[in-house]
């Protein structure tokens, strides 16, 4: 399995697109991004669906957290665009693999670019959303 550069394949796709706004590279990489309500532990998964790629994501979630699910999620189409393993562990589909760890960095070192501490980003994506971590963590 291969082990990613990931400060590098970020600051890459940053360079690339003039921006780390995760929304705006998965618009430029036409990628759909849809917001729909789903049980609280689910933050958001992608799909392809008619050989078109979609990103679903949690709509009750602060702005920085659905950033980060979308940074998330990005990462594995970027970087594991055929993994497809999918586990429930009372929070969004999370599984202790390095695939996950890898997309929880790659949406770290992007949302760094956007003055969200990685901390927060990690905290959020390993122990899921709730209700009290809804605020900015800027705050």
């Amino acid at each position: 399995m291969p082990k990613y550069n990931i400060p590098l394949r970020v600051r890459n796709l940053v360079k690339k697109y003039g921006t780390a706004n995760p929304i705006f590279i998965a618009r430029m990489l036409n990628i759909h991004i849809r917001y729909v309500d789903t049980p609280a532990q689910v933050n958001g998964f992608w799909l392809k669906i008619l050989r078109r790629k979609f990103i679903f994501v949690n709509a009750n979630l602060a702005e920085w957290q659905s950033n980060a699910v979308v940074a998330h999620e990005l990462a594995h189409i970027i970087l594991h665009p055929h993994y497809r393993l999918f586990s429930l562990e009372g929070r969004s589909y999370y599984s202790k693999t390095s695939h996950e760890d890898e997309a929880n960095r790659f949406s770290a070192e992007l949302l760094q670019y956007m003055d969200v501490d990685k901390c927060f980003t990690m905290a959020f994506l390993e122990h899921g959303w709730h209700s009290e971590n809804t605020k900015s963590p800027a705050l």
